[in-house]
């Protein structure tokens, strides 16, 4: 397999996704396919940076790649099976970042004391 990385100017587009041939080259062969991504534990930042351009693989139940101190995100975590069809898509958001879970027990006004059973408040 011929392998090209990609400048950093250069980028897959949704023009790109457009080219049926070029789709399906990524959709064949997106576990194999990388991008470059900020998110990524401290550890391994750190880990990954000693080792400066290799590779570092970290399996805790999901396997995670990491290059000079950023994480390499396969193109699989972005094409899904639509309606039978392989799209890519992008997550918009994170429902969870604006909760704070070390007050949870006091939103909305109503307290749920240790070892309560909350289902009793609840309307149904």
């Amino acid at each position: 397999m011929k392998i090209k990385i990609l400048k950093p100017n250069e980028k897959i587009t949704e023009n790109s996704w457009g080219n049926e041939k070029f789709r399906n080259f990524c959709i064949e062969n997106m576990n194999f396919i990388y991008r470059i991504v900020n998110s990524i534990s401290d550890s391994l930042k750190q880990e990954s940076l000693k080792q400066k351009d290799t590779v570092i693989i970290k399996n805790d139940g999901d396997i995670t790649y990491a290059l000079n101190g950023k994480r390499l995100s396969t193109l699989n975590k972005t094409i899904l099976n639509m309606n039978g069809k392989m799209e890519l898509v992008q997550l918009l958001g994170d429902l969870w970042s604006d909760i704070d879970f070390q007050n949870t027990q006091n939103e909305g006004g109503v307290s749920f004391p240790t070892g309560k059973n909350q289902k009793p408040y609840c309307a149904e």
